[in-house]
């Protein structure tokens, strides 16, 4: 009874501090589809007289957007953990909010997003993990050890001071002066300075614009950093490699309105913040009616046009043809949907080939260049097929069309593009600039890759942040939720990669290799998975030809639906479907939920 009447008298006091704590729970898609939404935590303050705020998250990322509430929005994310209360340390008093971010598992770091007024100091302390910080501010003073720091704030009443310890100034921003630094620094009450002999002497870069009022103070130990907006005209940059170049298809999912990669991509690359959306449909932008209701409400009611592709097979794997709407019933959680539109095996498809020239494959071209000859000639005469090679970015050698022998052309000159592999950026890029324009037709994309994407060794290695690492900037788990909300079928051709293997027998890599190549075909498959496709493997190039006869064998097995959900809530819950058919012993395939929103 006391602790009952002690929390009851604490509860005022935590009141005017904690305005909300929201922990998003909502049916989830069934364990073996691995679909990892991320977790997050919710916290909102207000901030009417509060005038620095503090944070310290030396394991991931600080990601500080001003806003035009007088509130604080802090968000704290992880992949797919649940955070727990005591991995954040919160205190608000008198002008100061202080968050401390303390993973109970190192190697599972969250990162930060934090939604604050106009005109706050900040400081900031991380030791791996991006800072960002864009929009009007007081003042600024970060600390990282390797970091890279975007301080995307207006620089013309800018007082700035940038100090690399280890003696090497990575930046880019405008133009700053060099100012010498002593050769050793005394300590108070030591007779020799506390600089190492021949360690190399930090370096110091200042610059003042206007008034100097806004100070803006970096302090790393090699970390990049950069100041102003990287469209900007009068940016100098030094000090070798920063951050990779944006590559077109990372812009072209960052201009996507709608749907969970364009937001993803957003949030997570800090240039990528200032390329305007685009209002042009793409995965996760189904025809919605949404009632006039406030911003503020959390659950929107509206009319949505769910797309399935259904194959059927009998019990000995063989297609089941001539099914008409009739033979097929519609379950959305259980609840019975009625059929609003439907096609026949017959009709056309728009299909995609996305083919990987990047590593190994790009020795063997004309390979590649034969496999996409033989996909065309496969492939229905009534298909629309378009052709995209990626590397680090796409080359679109030529969007969906029906002409064989403009195609044909194409293919035979086409070169393959340079640079690592980014392949789940690549194939966003084809569902939302390809596909996304003809979005609620019979819609697949056929990929050849080992899928083995830079940024899996990144993750290995345990390097999280994408702007400092190779490959895609949008993470798997990002892409899967766009494939989830598409409504494309997607075929990976798995190329395994023995012959690499062979190689590697005697090194180190060989461990690393297979590692890789283990996570590449499990991400694979659950692309397959979730978009109702099928996962098909080959040892070799060589091999292609006799999977691209079994892919287009099956596409002339797949029905589409469509159905406007009974339940019209979209309130980001996952809802489960089930196509049954009138015939005995089918099996039917399609993909089996999405989430309402």
């Amino acid at each position: 009874m006391q602790r009952v009447l002690i929390w009851l008298l604490l509860v005022p006091l935590f009141a005017g501090q904690l305005l909300a704590y929201q922990s998003r729970t909502k049916a989830v898609p069934p364990p073996d589809l691995a679909i990892p939404e991320p977790q997050v935590m919710e916290r909102r303050f207000p901030l009417s007289s509060v005038s620095e705020v503090q944070v310290e998250n030396r394991g991931g990322r600080i990601l500080i957007e001003v806003w035009d509430k007088a509130e604080a929005l802090l968000e704290a994310v992880r992949p797919s953990t649940p955070i727990r209360e005591s991995e954040l340390r919160i205190r608000s008093e008198r002008a100061k909010l202080t968050v401390n971010c303390r993973p109970l598992d190192e190697t599972k770091g969250i990162d930060l997003h934090l939604s604050i007024p106009r005109g706050v100091a900040l400081k900031l302390k991380s030791d791996e993990g991006t800072v960002q910080v864009h929009g009007q501010v007081a003042a600024v003073a970060v600390e990282t050890v390797t970091a890279n720091v975007h301080l995307d704030v207006p620089l013309d009443n800018a007082d700035m001071d940038l100090l690399w310890e280890e003696g090497m100034a990575r930046y880019s921003g405008p133009k700053l002066e060099r100012i010498p630094r002593p050769a050793m620094t005394i300590r108070p009450g030591t007779p020799m300075g506390s600089r190492i002999p021949g360690q190399p002497l930090p370096v110091n870069l200042r610059g003042r614009r206007g008034n100097g009022d806004i100070k803006l103070r970096v302090r790393t130990l090699n970390g990049w950093v950069e100041l102003g907006s990287w469209l900007m005209s009068d940016r100098v940059t030094m000090g070798g490699d920063g951050p990779q170049p944006l590559s077109h298809a990372a812009q072209v999912i960052a201009r996507s309105k709608f749907g969970s990669m364009g937001q993803a991509i957003r949030r997570i690359e800090p240039r990528l913040k200032e390329i305007p959306e685009s209002t042009d449909a793409g995965p996760g932008s189904p025809p919605v009616a949404v009632d006039a209701k406030s911003e503020e409400d959390s659950v929107k009611l509206g009319t949505q046009i769910v797309n399935l592709n259904v194959s059927v097979y009998d019990k000995n794997g063989r297609p089941v043809p001539g099914l008409t709407a009739d033979d097929f019933r519609v379950e959305e959680d259980a609840t019975q949907q009625e059929i609003s539109h439907f096609a026949p095996s017959t009709t056309a498809f728009n299909l995609v080939l996305l083919l990987d020239a990047s590593g190994s494959t790009r020795s063997k071209f004309d390979l590649v260049r034969n496999a996409a000859l033989k996909f065309i000639d496969a492939v229905g005469a009534q298909d629309k097929v378009g052709i995209v090679l990626f590397a680090r970015d796409v080359t679109v050698v030529s969007p969906l069309t029906d002409d064989r022998d403009r195609l044909r052309s194409l293919i035979n000159n086409m070169q393959p593009p340079l640079g690592g592999t980014s392949f789940y950026d690549a194939l966003a890029y084809v569902l939302i600039e390809e596909l996304g324009k003809v979005r609620g037709q019979r819609n697949a994309v056929v990929v050849i890759t080992d899928g083995r994407d830079n940024s899996i060794g990144s993750d290995e290695a345990g390097l999280r942040d994408p702007s400092r690492r190779p490959g895609s900037v949008l993470p798997f788990s990002n892409l899967l939720l766009g494939v989830l909300e598409s409504d494309a079928i997607v075929y990976p051709v798995f190329l395994s990669n023995e012959s690499e293997l062979s190689t590697a027998m005697a090194s180190s890599a060989l461990s690393r290799i297979k590692r890789e190549t283990e996570i590449a075909e499990k991400q694979l498959r659950q692309l397959a998975e979730v978009s109702g496709g099928t996962l098909f493997r080959a040892a070799r190039l060589e091999d292609i030809e006799g999977v691209y006869g079994k892919i287009a064998a099956e596409l002339r097995t797949i029905y589409s639906l469509a159905y406007s959900p009974s339940n019209s809530v979209l309130d980001g819950s996952w809802r489960q479907i089930k196509v049954k058919t009138s015939r005995p012993d089918t099996v039917v395939r399609t993909r089996r939920g999405y989430f309402a929103k």
